[in-house]
Formats: structure tokens, sequence, C-alpha cells
């Protein structure tokens, strides 16, 4: 995510070589962001392949947020081209682990959306009332699936005609697309999840866990661009839209689960037991 902050302030071919250090330090922190975004998402693909359902997680949620990390990481290819080439012409351990830490971040956050997406259309109810809506997960997986080939597609062929020289005018409109359609898709990230949990009044298979995780560490991005590195508000603003809107479900899903434990409570039966 810090890669657009990167993008506007040092431009996108900012590795002029191969000799970059990275301390133990720097190297052991990109490792724990790495671990903690495998640990989050993780959780939610766990928690609806534990209850064997997707009831509760919107599958349009699910594709926007896809196509978001698609569109970043498509971005982050650019900006790590050269980084690439380094490392494939001149090993460097030190260099290469701490200059591929942040593209993995990047890399890693879609494929795991993209296995939440997979597990959201398999454990879909199979109810004739919700045939309609499956239908609608998977066109909107196989347009994800689509996504991919174009983004991804156009993105190596440029790179691989031109290299990541953003003085040449369509590595930069590339880039720059990339960068503007990703702020975009961040700002409407959470919003159909927060739809779907507000309709339904239950969090259902949507994992709080996950969220609780999240939640902090979109907020310190915010104050991270916005308040250390004085970053411009376009920057900054689709982050703090998505951690208003992350927090605002978080505190959705906390009041739509304790209403449910208090009301299982209330009946007599377990809140672990308890239906959709």
């Amino acid at each position: 995510m810090n890669f657009l902050y990167i993008i506007k302030k040092k431009g996108i071919n900012s590795i002029d070589s191969c000799d970059e250090e990275f301390s133990g330090v720097d190297i052991a922190f990109g490792s724990i962001l790495l671990g903690g975004i495998l640990i989050s998402f993780s959780l939610q693909i766990l928690k609806i392949v534990l209850r064997k359902s997707s009831i509760g997680v919107s599958s349009l949620w699910a594709f926007v947020g896809f196509w978001q990390s698609i569109t970043i990481c498509c971005s982050g290819l650019i900006g790590y081209w050269d980084t690439f080439h380094c490392c494939t012409h001149e090993w460097d351990a030190g260099y290469c682990i701490g200059s591929i830490l942040p593209f993995l971040q990047l890399a890693l956050t879609p494929l795991l959306l993209f296995l939440n997406f997979i597990c959201l259309i398999y454990f879909f109810p199979k109810d004739k009332e919700f045939a309609r809506d499956k239908i609608i997960a998977q066109i909107l997986f196989l347009v994800g699936l689509i996504i991919i080939v174009v983004e991804i597609g156009a993105t190596l062929i440029m790179l691989y005609e031109n290299g990541s020289n953003t003085e040449i005018p369509s590595i930069y409109t590339l880039s720059y697309c990339w960068v503007v359609l990703g702020s975009i898709l961040t700002v409407f990230f959470w919003t159909p999840q927060i739809v779907k949990t507000y309709m339904l009044k239950n969090c259902g298979s949507f994992s709080i866990a996950m969220l609780l995780l999240l939640a902090p560490g979109i907020v310190f991005q915010v104050i991270f661009f916005a308040v250390i590195e004085k970053a411009s508000w376009k920057i900054w603003l689709p982050y703090c839209i998505g951690a208003l809107q992350v927090n605002i479900l978080l505190i959705m899903a906390i009041y739509y689960w304790h209403k449910e434990r208090k009301q299982n409570i209330q009946e007599g039966s377990s809140p672990l037991l308890s239906k959709e």
C-alpha cells in the first residue's frame, strides 16, 4: 500500500542502482507486515471454510477488493521492475530481500483475496433462494479473471517493450492509470460489505477477527501519509475514507454479533450453534 506514496514522491523509476542497503530491522519489519497480511485475510478464508457457508460475505466486496489489489500490484510491478532486474543480474541477499518485501506484500493480497473469492463461491448456499446471488458471484469471479489477464498482461507487455522509465509516455500513462484506478477502488473497497451487513443485520461468515487486525493498520497508514510524511491529500484521502469504512464495518459487526449472542443466551441456545 505504501507504494502509492513512493510513486508520487520519488517517481516510479526511482531505483538508480543496485547497492541500496537494508538493515535487519527493515527486513524484520517488512516480514512482520507480510505476516500480518497473511494472517488477517487467512482468518476470513478460514471462517468461511469452518462454517462451510459464505452467507454474510458480499460477493461484490470480494470482487472490488480483488480488483483493487490487482491494480495496486500492477503499479508495484512497474515500480519494482528495476529491482527485479538488479536481483536477476547481481544477486545480493540483503538488497533483494529488503527491496522485494514491499512488492511481496502487494502481491500476497490479491492471491489471498482470490482464494477468498473461490471459497465464497464454493461454499455458497445451495438453496434456490440464493441461486441468483450465486450466479452473480460467479459472473463477478469470471470478470475478475479477465481483469487479471488484461491488467497484468498490459503491464508486462509495456515493461518488456519499454522498461520502467516513466519518461516514456506509454509507461507514465499506464502507471498513472493504475494509481488513479487503485485509489478509486480503495474508496469503495468496503462499501458493499457495509451494505450487506446492514441488510442482514448479521455479520454471518464475515470475519470480525480480520477487521480487528486490518482496522488499526489502515488507520496507521493514514497517519503515516498525512501527518508523518505530510503527503498530498490525493494520496491519503482514499485511505482515510477506507479507514473510516473499515471502522464503521467493525462497529456494525461487533454490534450485531453481541446482539445475536445476547438473544441466543436469552433463548437458552449456544451462539456457536445458532443459524445465520
